[in-house]
């Protein structure tokens, strides 16, 4: 008995250390289960509100500068679609739709158009849906949305008239156009298509929900643009370093802007879309506005500043050796064919090149002219064909492929007019 019980105190003691030593054990894992579950909320709502400073950054670039990357013009398009839904069933005008790139934005003049043809006995109302920095494969998204809008009013649209631009449709383009490329297709897809790219694509659908609600359609990849255009510029004006520097702008240009701004208090200059002037811009402005445009357009004429337009658009776009995208000019087929779907007529225009500045290659026409018969084969549309014919050159243009905003849209739009307008009148015109 003596022994046994002797023997039972140091179990006893050795059993209630092993017990404490448990209950430190859990003590202490509970204490770090605590310490990272606050890690984890901590470090969680750091990445959200890090998020969220980057996102109402990324955002504000879009209202407080003049319509980057053209998510402004290019969403304002979009929800404006429907304007000739707003005429009367019986309206006698033919509604005509033209679509395309900056070159349509800034060098098609509705009212110039109307005019024209209104007083040639072709009752017409005609709406411009151009934006800049765009490619067929975000016209084909465009396209698309005209095309819902319309399922229920075929028809309503007589004529859409699609700006086929060689040097948007190229390889090159191709492969600098996703940036832009995710921004329209976060804010010009509906719901329901962001919802199948979810099933498909998970993150993608994730990124594009983000980039709409909360980016305000400017994604991230465009900020990586952006602060790469510098060093592209950079090399580009390395090229025309050993020649003489041009006449500064110094404020010219935002003088003219101002200026405009005051003509036309119910148009933007760059973003939007107005109902006034059917998304294009008032066919003429002050003395004064147009003494500016003048100057401004004047110097940004010189051969200096020429060649440098020249040289990125080559850099971006291969404007000389057009190298077509068998994937762009799919999506000018399916452009068109959406354009079909809701119109009675569908044209593709090639518009006017700085003939003075632009000289393509003989096997860059080659390419082009091998790409427009394959879209005209696939798609039985007319060409309006005023790519060369008349010749325009430098004073109808401000840099390598835009055109001067009074004189050259006015001219470029009456050779789009001239198309449509009656034989009798052709042969007099």
């Amino acid at each position: 008995m003596t022994s046994s019980t002797s023997n039972s105190k140091p179990n006893n003691s050795a059993q209630s250390e092993a017990s404490i030593e448990r209950e430190e054990d859990i003590r202490n894992a509970q204490g770090r289960r605590k310490i990272g579950l606050y890690t984890v909320i901590c470090g969680g709502l750091m990445i959200l509100v890090s998020m969220g400073l980057v996102n109402i950054g990324i955002a504000s670039l879009r209202y407080s500068s003049l319509n980057p990357f053209s998510i402004e013009r290019i969403q304002a398009t979009g929800d404006n679609l429907g304007a000739a839904l707003e005429l009367p069933e019986d309206d006698p005008r033919e509604v005509v739709y033209v679509l395309g790139s900056s070159l349509i934005h800034f060098g098609f003049s509705p009212d110039l158009f109307d005019e024209e043809l209104n007083a040639a006995g072709v009752p017409t109302v005609s709406y411009n849906f151009g934006f800049g920095n765009a490619d067929p494969s975000i016209h084909a998204k465009f396209a698309r949305k005209l095309a819902r809008t319309f399922a229920d009013h075929p028809g309503r649209i007589d004529r859409v008239i699609y700006e086929f631009a060689p040097h948007g449709a190229t390889q090159r383009r191709a492969d600098t156009s996703g940036q832009l490329n995710h921004a329209t297709t976060a804010i010009l897809s509906s719901w329901g298509d962001i919802g199948q790219t979810l099933l498909d694509d998970p993150e993608e659908a994730f990124a594009l929900a983000n980039t709409r609600l909360f980016r305000s359609g400017v994604p991230a990849e465009a900020i990586t643009h952006m602060l790469a255009t510098p060093i592209t510029m950079a090399k580009i004006n390395d090229t025309v370093k050993d020649r003489p520097k041009p006449v500064p702008m110094d404020n010219l240009g935002w003088d003219l802007f101002n200026q405009l701004r005051e003509d036309w208090p119910e148009s933007i200059p760059f973003g939007g879309w107005s109902a006034q002037y059917r998304g294009g811009f008032p066919p003429t402005a002050s003395p004064r506005a147009l003494e500016l445009s003048d100057q401004v357009m004047q110097r940004m004429q010189d051969p200096v500043r020429m060649e440098s337009a020249l040289q990125q658009r080559i850099s971006c776009c291969d404007i000389l050796g057009l190298e077509m995208s068998p994937e762009m000019i799919a999506h000018v087929i399916e452009t068109i064919r959406y354009a079909q779907s809701i119109a009675k007529d569908v044209d593709i225009v090639v518009m006017p090149q700085n003939q003075d500045i632009v000289h393509v290659s003989p096997q860059g026409e080659e390419n082009f002219k091998k790409a427009l018969a394959e879209v005209v084969a696939a798609t039985g549309v007319d060409v309006v064909d005023i790519y060369k014919e008349p010749y325009l050159g430098i004073e109808y243009f401000f840099d390598a492929d835009h055109y001067t905003f009074f004189k050259g849209r006015s001219k470029v739009t009456q050779m789009m007019a001239d198309h449509y307008l009656p034989q009798e009148e052709k042969e007099t015109h």
